[in-house]
């Protein structure tokens, strides 16, 4: 949320992303697998357009957090979906990028650093609210412990319920729907 990064450092990790995809993309043309190159240019496409949905919500601080939460090395990677193509998302920007980074915080303390730890997290429309699905995977410690702090965590902060979906010892899903602010 708040890393005070140069814009040069910014670009560094910006150029080695780009650099990886072009290594791959190259890699499969030179081994003659060019099903395979098509395959990551069309991943490039479709996150690029996914990025470009999350830009257009117009919650800057998310936007910034989400997309370079997997830039440092965590128990935990995170990936995500916009599912609508909306704009000018009327939430409190700073509070939710701020619940977020803590419920990251809380989920890495919460699983095995051993395992493959993944958190999926879908943000779509539904009628006026907007609502983010998260999906958990990995080896999660004390989940019963982790459902107590998400739901006393969004009941104080944002006056709403969390239902939960699924909750095992490798899984745990569950949804999180907020109300636009008040313009």
């Amino acid at each position: 949320m708040n890393n005070d990064w140069t814009l040069l450092e910014v670009l560094k990790y910006v150029r080695h992303d780009w650099m990886n995809r072009i290594q791959l993309i190259k890699g499969n043309l030179d081994l003659g697998h060019t099903e395979n190159a098509k395959r990551v240019i069309d991943e490039i496409i479709l996150n690029s357009r996914q990025e470009t949905r999350l830009t257009n919500l117009n919650l800057p601080c998310l936007a910034e957090w989400i997309m370079t939460y997997n830039w440092r090395s965590r128990q935990l990677t995170l990936e995500y979906e916009i599912l609508d193509d909306y704009r000018n998302v009327s939430l409190n920007d700073q509070l939710i990028t701020k619940w977020m980074c803590t419920l990251c915080q809380e989920i890495e303390k919460r699983v095995d650093p051993r395992g493959e730890n993944h958190l999926f997290l879908s943000i779509q429309e539904r009628g006026k609210a907007h609502c983010f699905f998260f999906d958990l995977s990995g080896i999660i410690k004390d989940s019963h412990e982790l459902e107590r702090w998400i739901e006393q965590s969004v009941k104080s902060l944002f006056e709403t319920e969390v239902e939960f979906i699924e909750s095992t010892d490798e899984n745990l899903q569950f949804q999180v729907c907020f109300s636009p602010m008040e313009r």
